[in-house]
């Protein structure tokens, strides 16, 4: 696991002005522990094609069978992974996330699977969880399942893009002497805080808007690693 972006360092002093700590590795290695995989903390590589390179390098060394990458992936100057030789970018429709970068790579002698995820906190998150924990599920020849997903009424209309699921967090709470959900107020991709105060992930979409009471799929933070 490494995160990419020359904003980013670790805990313990204060972060820079125009920098912030990467939430991204430790909250995507417990999700890997969770799971039952050897999660290696490979850190931060900073926005340059070579530096990338050399980590995917001691990856390889290492015998890693996959490396899993934050930021990078949309299409600016310091989009690294992106552009990265090998990988294919593969566009979802859905948010947060819209996409990832995966290939197969062969380096020292050795070839791994290479999944460039968004850099922002909870599309990483989203990202992890419906696309790549089933990919990796698959790659170690287990079941790729999909998350448990429930269908309760939403409590309050919502708007988004047609054409997509817009995957929000919500909380449980009850309607009528029934469980329903309701979104949480604010939905930034960054806000890697309001998963704490989620219950659960909520989808809204494909159609643009979603009317008061109607039952939307709901997969309850809990059931995921």
């Amino acid at each position: 696991m490494l995160s990419t972006g020359d904003e980013l360092q670790d805990p313990a002093g204060a972060a820079a002005s125009a920098g912030q700590f990467d939430g991204n590795r430790p909250t995507l290695c417990a999700a890997l522990g969770r799971s039952g995989y050897d999660a290696v903390d490979l850190g931060i590589v900073r926005d340059d094609d070579e530096a990338l390179l050399e980590a995917l390098h001691g990856a390889a060394r290492a015998q890693l069978d996959v490396v899993l990458s934050t930021g990078g992936v949309a299409q600016g100057d310091a989009d690294i992974v992106r552009r990265f030789p090998a990988l294919e970018y593969v566009p979802l429709a859905l948010r947060p996330g819209r996409g990832v970068a995966c290939g197969r790579i062969e380096l020292e002698g050795h070839a791994l699977w290479f999944i460039g995820m968004p850099g922002n906190a909870v599309a990483a998150y989203v990202i992890y969880q419906l696309v790549v924990a089933p990919l990796l599920a698959r790659r170690a020849g287990a079941r790729a399942e999909s998350p448990v997903c429930l269908e309760l009424p939403l409590a309050g209309a919502a708007r988004t893009s047609a054409g997509r699921i817009d995957w929000r967090r919500g909380c449980f709470v009850a309607r009528n002497g029934r469980a329903a959900v309701e979104l949480l107020a604010q939905q930034g991709s960054s806000m890697l805080h309001t998963l704490s105060r989620a219950d659960a992930l909520v989808g809204i979409g494909p159609r643009p808007e979603i009317p008061d009471g109607e039952p939307v799929p709901v997969i309850p933070l809990a059931a995921l690693p």
